[in-house]
């Protein structure tokens, strides 16, 4: 300091007598700001020459006149500088130099004197003493110009020290700190150095050292440090260090011996450390002092260790509280964890497993050591939950290591393919068996369509992905898979499992129903009730078996396979099976329709939607609720809602919720709306625009169904005449049009006649007249009971009709009517109907039994007078049953006759397609479908003698021709995994002709005497109607060139249009509506079975003009009996 004031007050007084000159110079010298205050104050009392000289004054206010100073430069004087000198009680125990401690008693005597005590005088004397030994030079400079402090002068000078007073050694200790720490730093360089610098120098090093404990980061090495001395030379290879300059390392080794050069090398170690120079790791590891340098060496040694050095779990632990303070312990952590695999303390490994963040490949490898031994479920859920973090190749490794879970391999495959790329490209066929280990049907069909004849390739796997795809699968991808299905089931016989197990391809040959020779595989992952209710399910369904399985045996399986250690492809595919089977007991339970059976049936769907149902069963479901009225689903909805919202099927499922509930209008728009969409032929079409018309009649909104049969004339065209006129009269009706109403009823039941006339010349001629059939028009009171269709206003509009026809012009037939009518109205007993339906049969047999009939079903006889009205209808038949022929009998189910069926090709060939199967593989599979059950279902009731079944000639020959055909029958199988070899030495001509025999022998319990000519009779019938509905079998035809372009060869022409049925079944037709008119005891109504739309398209009209009805389905069936 005394340094510093010598060169401030040798600067100052270069400015002659001017005390303002001189403290000018003062300030802006470097030493100035190196000053305390205290020091500046004396040098301000020793630049002024006269103070303390003036006389009549106090010297405290002749120190004051020198206040006015300009208040720029670095330090604006805000008060007295005299007020800057230390008091007496500080400069008495201060440590400061004697000199500077006699210099400001002096000036405190002299400034306060009034306050002045004796002992003040006795620390003077003592100072004086022992400046009496030697003082700076700088007191003596300043005692000759002040007069305030003359007294210095007469002291001795004492030689000038080469620093301060700190030892070296010291110094060079307090630089024991981390480089990098610019606090830690700062601190030193604040610390005055053992050796003399300037001024200049110092203040430079100060104000750096303050900046670097700042806020803002000093980027630059500071030029000032090249002039330091040469003593001082481990600042400057310091601040390299810390600067990270290239020419560190020679600065620190030229730092010479002492407790400097010591403190260089510890110094120098660090750095080769933290350059990457792995040879000084250990002596870094091993730094046992305890100050910041060698707490850095420690940490930094920790922080990096190198790959080749072979540390123990208990050193490693010693590293992690370490480094623990810093918090980038994440290394050395995972090297704990490595360790202790090492160590085969798997344990203490997982323990040890840190925050699973973003890893690296060494960390990763780690963790996928680890779970390959431990196979921890949390640490494997905690790497999956970062697989998006990871880098591609990371991820890639993940694939490619098949020993690891399938759940971790399936997300880095979800995230590569997410991804996309050559490294995406590169892995499809690892990413393709783990797909397939899943059973993720989606991602493995995704994969192979881009693979050239996928299909063929992967044979296995695509029978695999047709049972699994999820219901809400593309469209186009469903496409492809139905396609390379056919591919698959071709390329079978000569490929191999590949990564599918014997288990899993059991269950695929279960799914497809394919023969298999033995399912030991299967067995081997149930227990043994598991095993037992398999069997037993199969056993149900297979040959001599009612098809129903068990609801408890389900339940059984379900527990087996949940109990079980399958996962993957082989749990998905069992559960597949597992959906069939109970889909299959809900179809069984459909053909009861009995309201329990619904209800179970209602609860399966809903529980197997639940479960996210396959493509497969969301399709048999889809079908059942467009074919079958009462199947609300919600669970079902929602479900559309979810993945087919913008589907039709979705309107039709809401419809059958809507009809539940009876919304009925809302029902209709939905079905509306649907009715519209092509995906949907036209079959389907009309019947769901039937349906939507039936809903519009429950909710009363006439007009909406005008309305539609106005905007869809191919709808009009397949309703009958009769449900179109009860829309007609009805909305009629209900915009008050009485005549409109009443004009279309007489219409109705009107007819012409031809009469011959004799004119007034007496000339006869035939003249056509309009004759109204009264009792035609009491038929029509009743057809809303028969078709489930509300009952006004189209009643009240016939009532009004009838009593607009004069009382003369009224039938014997028609009055009977009224007064039938009259006693439903009235509530008449049994004995009123009975009597008047007597009185009725004696003229009209049909009129009297129709009667019973419409009594029985009008709704206001409880069971016990049912029974009596049946037993006097049942007796009036038995005489008159010669005399009604079949067509009629259809409408009086009290009879309780029996249907007869005739059944078309396409059931035979279910049949023989199914005994075909059972030749090939007695134990079959579990296939289920809404369609393949009529033909059984069929054979069942005739067996029961609840139906009677026959096979028109024509339907026999044409199944000759298919059975005798090798390839024909093969071309069945085209959808099924055969094995080629087994086909040819199993399906022979002697078995085909056996199985041709037994079909035609089993499925016909009823046979017929007409003749070729008898059937020839009706052709004219057939052919008026095939012209009648021309405009239908137009849109049929084109429906079916769609999906077949040669389909129109087949087509018959009539009248230059090659658009109606094939000629075996216009022969069917005319054979029905033969056996129609006939009066064949016992039978009730004329049926026929047939899938053909050519037939379910017209199955109303063909009821009303040739007599026979059409059932396509079980639930057809079920309305009939």
């Amino acid at each position: 300091m005394e340094d510093h004031l010598l060169e401030c007050f040798n600067a100052a007084i270069k400015a002659g007598e001017s005390l303002d000159k001189r403290k000018v110079l003062a300030t802006n010298h470097p030493a100035w700001d190196l000053l305390d205050k205290p020091w500046k104050g004396l040098l301000f009392i020793a630049l002024n020459k006269d103070f303390g000289r003036v006389e009549g004054s106090s010297t405290k206010s002749q120190g004051r006149s020198s206040r006015r100073l300009r208040t720029r430069g670095r330090r604006g004087l805000a008060t007295s500088t005299e007020d800057w000198i230390e008091g007496m009680e500080v400069l008495m125990s201060s440590k400061a130099s004697p000199g500077y401690r006699l210099a400001s008693m002096l000036a405190q005597k002299s400034l306060n004197s009034a306050n002045w005590s004796d002992v003040f005088d006795l620390e003077i004397e003592k100072m004086r003493g022992i400046c009496a030994n030697g003082i700076h030079p700088v007191w003596a400079r300043m005692g000759e110009e002040s007069s305030l402090l003359a007294e210095m002068a007469v002291y001795p000078m004492q030689e000038e020290a080469a620093g301060n007073s700190t030892d070296s050694s010291t110094w060079f200790e307090l630089a024991r700190f981390d480089p990098s720490d610019c606090k830690g730093f700062s601190n030193w360089l604040l610390v005055s150095p053992p050796f003399r610098v300037t001024a200049d120098i110092e203040a430079k090093t100060l104000r750096f050292a303050k900046s670097l404990s700042g806020k803002s980061k000093i980027k630059k090495y500071p030029s000032f440090v090249d002039d330091l001395p040469d003593e001082m030379r481990l600042v400057k290879a310091l601040l390299k260090a810390h600067f990270n300059m290239e020419d560190t390392i020679q600065e620190l080794d030229a730092v010479e011996e002492g407790v400097g050069a010591d403190v260089a090398k510890e110094h120098l170690k660090l750095y080769r450390l933290r350059s990457g120079d792995s040879s000084v790791w250990n002596d870094c590891k091993s730094a046992k002092d305890e100050d910041s340098l060698s707490n850095a060496m420690r940490l930094e040694a920790w922080s990096n260790v190198p790959e080749d050095i072979s540390l123990s779990s208990t050193e490693i632990l010693e590293g992690l509280e370490i480094v623990s303070e810093t918090g980038d312990s994440m290394h050395l952590e995972w090297l704990l964890v490595e360790c202790y695999l090492a160590e085969n303390d798997v344990d203490s490994a997982i323990s040890a497993v840190p925050r699973i963040g973003q890893l690296d490949p060494s960390s990763l490898r780690i963790v996928l050591d680890l779970i390959q031994k431990s196979n921890d479920d949390s640490l494997i859920d905690a790497l999956i939950l970062v697989v998006p973090k990871l880098d591609d190749d990371l991820l890639s490794s993940i694939l490619e290591n098949t020993s690891l879970p399938l759940n971790l391999r399936s997300k880095a495959t979800d995230e590569l393919k997410q991804r996309g790329g050559d490294l995406w490209m590169e892995n499809q066929e690892v990413a393709l068996d783990i797909y397939t280990e899943l059973g993720d049907a989606v991602n493995i069909a995704n994969i192979m369509r881009k693979i050239e004849d996928g299909g063929s390739k992967y044979p296995h796997r695509t029978l695999l992905v047709y049972h699994l795809i999820p219901g809400f699968a593309d469209a186009n991808l469903c496409d492809w898979i139905n396609k390379a299905r056919s591919d698959a089931i071709e390329a079978l016989a000569n490929k191999s499992k590949g990564v599918l197990s014997d288990t899993a391809i059991g269950l695929v040959k279960l799914l497809e129903g394919a023969p298999a020779k033995s399912i030991d595989a299967i067995h081997s992952v149930l227990d043994t009730s598991g095993i037992l209710a398999l069997n037993q399910c199969r056993q149900a369904m297979l040959k001599g078996g009612d098809g129903l399985v068990a609801s408890d045996l389900l339940d059984t399986l379900q527990n087996s396979i949940e109990d079980s250690e399958m996962h993957g492809v082989e749990l998905q595919l069992f559960l597949a099976v597992l959906s069939k089977l109970r889909l299959n007991r809900a179809l069984r339970l459909l053909e009861n329709r009995n309201p329990e059976s619904v209800l179970e049936v209602v609860d399966c769907f809903e529980k197997l939607v639940e479960l996210g149902p396959t493509k497969f069963i969301v399709d048999n479901i889809r079908h059942i609720v467009l074919e079958h009225e009462g199947i609300a689903l919600p669970n079902f909805a929602e479900w559309h809602r979810v993945h087919a919202t913008s589907s039709p099927w979705h309107d039709i499922v809401r419809a059958a919720i809507a009809e539940s509930v009876g919304k009925r209008q809302d029902a209709a728009r939905s079905l509306r709306k649907a009715s519209l969409n092509s995906m949907f032929d036209f079959e389907e079409q009309v019947g769901l625009g039937r349906r939507a018309l039936i809903n519009f009649a429950h909710a009363g909104k006439y007009s909406e169904a005008i309305d539609m049969l106005e905007k869809q004339p191919a709808l009009e065209a397949a309703l009958t005449g009769l449900f179109q006129l009860y829309l007609r009269v009805c909305d009629d009706a209900q915009k008050d049009r009485s005549d409109s109403a009443k004009r279309r009823l007489f219409d109705a039941a009107s007819s012409s006649e031809v009469i011959s006339k004799e004119q007034e010349d007496g000339e006869i001629i035939e003249v056509q007249k309009t004759v109204l059939a009264s009792d035609e028009l009491d038929s029509l009171m009743f057809y809303p009971d028969k078709h489930g269709l509300p009952r006004d206003p189209w009643q009240g509009r016939v009532l009004s009709a009838i009593r607009g026809v004069r009382e003369n012009r009224r039938s014997y037939r028609s009055q009977l009517e009224d007064r039938f009518r009259n006693y439903l109205k009235d509530g008449a007993s049994v004995q009123d109907i009975e009597s008047v339906a007597r009185e009725a049969a004696e003229t009209d047999p049909i009129q009297g039994l129709l009667m019973f009939e419409r009594a029985m079903d009008y709704g206001v006889f409880d069971n016990r007078e049912i029974r009596i009205l049946s037993r006097s209808q049942k007796a009036i038949y038995k005489v008159n049953e010669e005399k009604i022929s079949i067509r009629y009998r259809r409408k009086m189910r009290g009879l309780d006759l029996r249907p007869l069926v005739l059944l078309d090709t396409n059931l035979l060939i279910d049949a023989a397609k199914e005994m075909v199967g059972n030749l090939l593989d007695p134990d079959g599979g579990v296939v289920s479908s809404s369609y393949a059950s009529l033909h059984r279902n069929l054979l069942a009731k005739a067996k029961a003698k609840t139906i009677d079944i026959t096979i028109p000639n024509a339907v026999k020959g044409e199944f000759h021709n298919v059975m005798k055909n090798p390839e024909r029958v093969r071309s069945l199988f085209g959808d099924i995994w055969l094995d080629e070899v087994h086909w040819v030495e199993t399906v022979t001509e002697k078995e085909m002709s056996k199985i041709c025999k037994q079909v035609l022998d089993d499925y016909c319990t009823w046979a017929t005497n007409a003749t070729t000519e008898n059937i020839a009779e009706f052709e004219g019938e057939v052919k008026a109607f095939l012209l009648e509905n021309s405009q239908l079998y137009n849109k049929v035809t084109s429906d079916k060139t769609m999906h077949n372009a040669r389909s129109k060869e087949k087509r018959t022409s009539i009248d230059g249009q090659t658009i109606y049925p094939e000629k075996g079944d216009c022969d069917i037709m005319c054979f029905a509506a033969m056996l129609a008119e006939t009066n064949t005891s016992d039978i009730g109504c004329i049926l026929v079975a047939s899938r053909d739309s050519d037939f379910g398209i017209v199955r109303r009209a063909l009821e009303d003009s040739l007599g026979f009805g059409v059932i396509r389905n079980v639930a057809d069936l079920g309305k009939w009996i």
